[in-house]
């Protein structure tokens, strides 16, 4: 008897083990779930707590299965939540593949359409639609729960709307809030209905069908972005007394609290619309002095800078509140444009500050001798220290009536106030040649043009310049004509001014008819001089071939063209970036691991001091033995924490953390293409 009730002790904490191991992974699941819903997530990578619930879920699911079985009570839960886990990472590959082995191991489990509904939004994420359209087709022709056929009908509504079909994407989203009880689900339906009405220009509509979101439970996230996309509607409308009495209300509402400095920075839009530039300048200046590194204060940042930038044509104030922006979170598409904004700025302070340096260096030449020893520019307090040197003359005047004392005592005042003069007198020695300020001074004046022409592209500013420029240099017989060209490109392209487009074409062929513009205004075709490609561009070509055939998968064809590179020549840079996407492809595309690590070493060995070594050598090292506690399995799933090659050689049953496809081919060109 005591044998069968050990016996049964021994099941009953087994069970209460294998229970708890599954609950603790769906709780972790949930958590990271509930939070991802209520947290607005700016750029590409999930909040670090949210990564580690999830990672805990699949780590304990992968046990449970590891441990008890695939035939085990809960190994169908335990690989669905290991599928969900990884799509909502991110990670869309792995969950379509988790998902994938779902349905063909079991495929009697109850779990199967929920199944299936995942897998189609992984199909979606990685651009397999027409995949994703046909699971969905089988999914919804049969009977199916009432919340997955919601979820399904959103999902297709979501797919249509992506594609910018807009009236089918409308059927489908109907059909889902027809039958929906969850006002999660219709607050998800009536949003994407409003987001189709706006792109439809049907801002009536979008305005109610975000209204409606109020009147639902849903996470307070979802309900802020309703009303804030209410107020681009009514903006839309032009109705903007509305839009801010919206955004007030917004802001006596408390439930918005983490929301109001971008709320704020919403009325500060509202008074630039409205053309009160002063009074939305003075609301960016307060949500900068009153919120701390927010998305608020990010974007108060980016509109003060576009302020300086496009209306008072201030660029170092708007450098210093570009900068704010780069350094803050923010949406991806500001951020983008903050950094675009900032090398064009700098580009320009560049070539002004140069201009300026080289005005000066001239004025000091006029005014300086020769030699240039003593130049200097005339400082613009040379009328107070004339004023210092009458007032000295008039002290010496009274020094007759004073006593030795005083008079020592005064000769030495005056000498310290001559000495501090002369400190603050500051020569400016021009230590460049006449020739080479002319010549800086010179190709910086058409520079200027050139950038407001082709970078900058403000037609006023480069007209300007390009005038500037004819007037100081008209016998520059090469770079006049290219202005008097560029003056007649702007006056035609604005079709403002017809006239001085027919002038500036007649002057440039009457006085430079032989010049590359005259001959192209006269009809004059040019002959151009074919020239061989080298040896780098065919290289470079190729190479680019290599990653058009990664990314259509065709790895295979890359990687002929690759080692084609590597052997042609091994001394270019192109061949070492060849070497390591040879190996980067075996890694992480074709999961061939031993001829990873073989490319690894041939890398290392024929590139053993440049960048890609170093990279080569972690992968090609030994693990480290892996010492197991006492209190666990040994055959419990371990974790890698090196993403090395030999670890995955020796561990081929361990599930691990995969690259996504095409996180790889991002990741390959933007660290291959690094000089």
């Amino acid at each position: 008897m005591k044998k069968y009730f050990f016996l049964a002790i021994i099941f009953i904490l087994s069970s209460c083990a294998y229970y708890n191991t599954f609950f603790n992974a769906k709780k972790h699941f949930k958590e990271a779930f509930e939070k991802q819903k209520t947290i607005k997530i700016q750029g590409k990578r999930l909040p670090a707590d949210i990564i580690k619930h999830y990672s805990a879920a699949i780590d304990k699911s992968c046990k449970l299965i590891n441990n008890y079985g695939d035939s085990s009570q809960y190994a169908d839960d335990a690989l669905l939540l290991i599928g969900k886990c990884h799509y909502n990472l991110r990670e869309y590959m792995q969950a379509e593949r988790v998902l994938g082995q779902f349905i063909l191991k079991y495929p009697e489990s109850e779990f199967i359409p929920e199944a299936k509904l995942w897998l189609a939004k992984s199909y979606i994420s990685n651009k397999k639609e027409k995949d994703a359209l046909e699971l969905l087709d089988e999914l919804l022709s049969g009977e199916v729960d009432r919340k997955i056929a919601v979820q399904g009908f959103y999902i297709l509504g979501s797919l249509h709307y992506q594609k910018e079909e807009y009236d089918t994407a409308l059927k489908y989203l109907e059909k889902a809030i027809n039958i929906a009880k969850e006002d999660e689900l219709l607050g998800n339906a009536y949003y994407l209905e409003g987001e189709i009405y706006f792109k439809q220009k049907k801002y009536n509509a979008a305005a109610e069908q975000f209204d409606r979101l109020r009147d639902l439970d849903i996470p307070i996230l979802k309900e802020y972005e309703a009303q804030m996309r209410q107020v681009d509607a009514l903006i839309a409308l032009k109705d903007f007394s509305s839009a801010e009495s919206l955004l007030k209300q917004m802001l006596r509402d408390i439930r918005f609290n983490k929301q109001f400095s971008v709320i704020e920075t919403k009325l500060g839009n509202l008074s630039e619309i409205q053309g009160d530039t002063e009074y939305a300048r003075d609301l960016y200046y307060d949500i900068l002095s009153k919120y701390k590194n927010d998305e608020g204060v990010s974007l108060s940042a980016y509109f003060l800078a576009q302020i300086y930038e496009f209306n008072d044509g201030n660029f170092d104030s708007a450098k210093v509140y570009y900068a704010k922006v780069r350094n803050l979170k923010t949406h991806d598409d500001i951020l983008n444009d903050s950094k675009e904004r900032i090398k064009l700025v700098k580009e320009y302070l560049k070539i002004r500050d140069q201009l300026r340096k080289d005005k000066r260096d001239l004025f000091a030449l006029a005014q300086g001798d020769s030699s240039l020893e003593d130049s200097m520019v005339v400082a613009p307090d040379s009328l107070e220290i004339q004023r210092d040197e009458t007032f000295v003359k008039e002290e010496f005047s009274e020094a007759f009536s004073m006593s030795n004392k005083e008079k020592e005592a005064l000769r030495d005042s005056l000498a310290k106030k001559e000495k501090e003069k002369k400190k603050k007198v500051k020569k400016i020695v021009v230590s460049r040649t006449p020739d080479q300020v002319k010549k800086s001074y010179k190709k910086f004046s058409f520079n200027i043009a050139e950038f407001f022409l082709l970078k900058y592209q403000n037609y006023d500013s480069a007209a300007a310049a390009y005038k500037t420029y004819i007037s100081v240099f008209p016998q520059d017989t090469i770079l006049v004509p290219k202005a008097l060209y560029s003056l007649y490109f702007i006056y035609q392209d604005l079709e403002t001014d017809s006239l001085k487009a027919d002038s500036l074409k007649a002057l440039l062929v009457r006085q430079y008819p032989d010049s590359p513009y005259g001959l192209k205004l006269r009809g004059v075709r040019q002959k151009k001089e074919k020239t061989a490609p080298t040896q780098e561009t065919v290289f470079i070509q190729q190479y680019r071939n290599a990653e058009n055939l990664l990314e259509e998968r065709k790895y295979q064809k890359a990687l002929f063209i690759l080692k084609k590179i590597a052997v042609q020549d091994s001394g270019s840079v192109w061949a070492q970036k060849s070497r390591y996407a040879i190996a980067y492809t075996y890694e992480h595309f074709l999961d061939d691991i031993p001829r990873a690590v073989e490319a690894y070493r041939v890398l290392k060995k024929e590139y053993p001091k440049s960048k890609y070594a170093k990279i080569a050598q972690n992968k090609i090292k030994k693990p480290p033995k892996e010492i197991l506690p006492e209190s666990e399995p040994k055959n419990e799933i371990k974790t890698e924490k090196k993403n090395n090659p030999q670890n995955k050689i020796q561990n081929r049953q361990t599930p691990k953390k995969r690259t996504t496809e095409a996180d790889s081919i991002h990741k390959i060109n933007k660290i291959l293409e690094e000089e």
